[in-house]
């Protein structure tokens, strides 16, 4: 598409997309969502990368992208917008992936073998090490410069990893145990010490205190399956919890335990973007399509926002800053409140206004939408059976 069209197009986005979508609601009340919000744009570009990608994140200029399909990993170079690199992971198959220490590095889970990849992208993408783990690593997530934490889909632990300076050596391990998890995913949160994930086969969630290593069993609601961890002033003051067969979701004070149980908040919590400057978190309802949006310190739904056919993956994208420039470490102090979630059965993504609940845009993107990584003013989508990468002008959205 031609650059003055997709501005054109997106123009129109933003002034129905205002109109399309109720915004904020009284504290503990719903909004309810309108119809499907079918996509008024698109992606400037796809780009063709390995077969079902997947997993993906951005570093140093670089979107690394995880292609289940044929167990490789294509690495994109932002300034052109093309593959410069296909690695492959031989025997594994490489999984999600999420920036390290400060956003110098990449690690990616090797699903199939169990191990965590450490990939430096200043050094022609040089794998540094390989950590083996355990069974079925999913999800990962960086404590601190030094310190990560990975879920396992097949033992019933969390594994925290911490490096020394040198991150090609191996690092030092310790191991949390929490319930069984039968299940595809293993969610997990980590924010002011603690760290949250949800224990499917047990219909129960562990909340891990990183201090001292006791682990916490929260209980209520059905399949618990999205988590987060709600901080103020980076004290860790609430375990979100959206349980995805009870239609509910549960704020567990932090460290009291005492809960609060949200209804009418949609259907099948799927994935939560939890943002500390608007004490707010975000799940996508799989099952009604739309955004509940619920305010972790007072405790109440503040609104829902219709989206696309499916939603499932939500982020927070990294923010504006004042010389232009989007923010690229994910930080806490860099959530820009700007909330982006994949319509997966509508080949798009529906970017959303975490504050005043405003539709900015609706953009297609292409088939089966999976994750997405943000770098400079872009935004990146995998496209699971498009076998495409979509790259969309962030700056548009202005």
């Amino acid at each position: 598409m031609q650059t003055r069209h997709m501005v054109s197009a997106l123009c129109a986005v933003l002034t129905l997309g205002c109109q399309a979508t109720a915004g904020p609601a009284a504290p503990g009340t719903s909004t309810a969502p309108l119809a499907f919000l079918q996509p008024t744009a698109q992606a400037g570009k796809s780009i063709p990368v390995g077969k079902t990608p997947h997993g993906m994140w951005a570093v140093q200029g670089f979107v690394y992208n995880s292609n289940i399909g044929d167990n490789t990993i294509s690495v994109i170079d932002t300034k052109t917008d093309t593959v410069v690199k296909t690695i492959p992971v031989a025997g594994g198959t490489p999984g999600y992936a999420h920036d390290f220490r400060g956003g110098k590095y990449v690690m990616i889970v090797d699903t199939k073998q169990g191990n965590l990849l450490i990939f430096d992208p200043l050094q022609d993408h040089k794998l540094l090490q390989t950590i083996p783990l355990g069974k079925g690593p999913d999800h990962t997530h960086e404590i601190d410069d030094d310190t990560v934490i990975v879920s396992l889909t097949g033992e019933s632990k969390l594994v925290q990893l911490k490096f020394g300076e040198d991150v090609s050596k191996p690092p030092e391990r310790k191991d949390f145990a929490v319930g069984s998890n039968p299940g595809e995913h293993r969610a997990i949160d980590s924010n002011g010490g603690w760290a949250i994930t949800p224990n499917a086969g047990d219909n129960n969630t562990s909340l891990v205190n990183l201090a001292d290593g006791k682990v916490t069993t929260l209980t209520d609601g059905n399949a618990p399956a999205p988590v987060g961890i709600g901080t103020i002033a980076g004290t860790a003051v609430s375990a979100i919890v959206g349980n995805t067969a009870s239609n509910t979701i549960t704020l567990f004070g932090i460290p009291a335990g005492d809960k609060t149980t949200l209804t009418a908040v949609g259907l099948a919590p799927t994935d939560i973007q939890v943002d500390q400057n608007l004490h707010r978190a975000f799940l996508s309802m799989a099952g009604s399509n739309d955004l509940a949006v619920v305010d972790f310190q007072s405790k109440t739904l503040v609104g829902r926002v219709g989206l696309g056919d499916r939603p499932v993956h939500v982020y927070n994208a990294p923010k504006l800053e004042a010389a232009g420039k989007y923010t690229l470490t994910h930080d806490d102090a860099d959530q820009s409140g700007e909330i982006w979630i994949g319509n997966d059965n509508s080949a798009s993504v529906t970017v959303v206004d975490g504050a005043t609940l405003r539709v900015k845009a609706t953009i297609g993107t292409g088939d089966g939408h999976h994750k997405m990584a943000f770098w400079g003013s872009k935004a990146y989508v995998s496209n699971l059976k498009a076998n495409t990468v979509a790259v969309i002008d962030r700056t548009l959205l202005k």
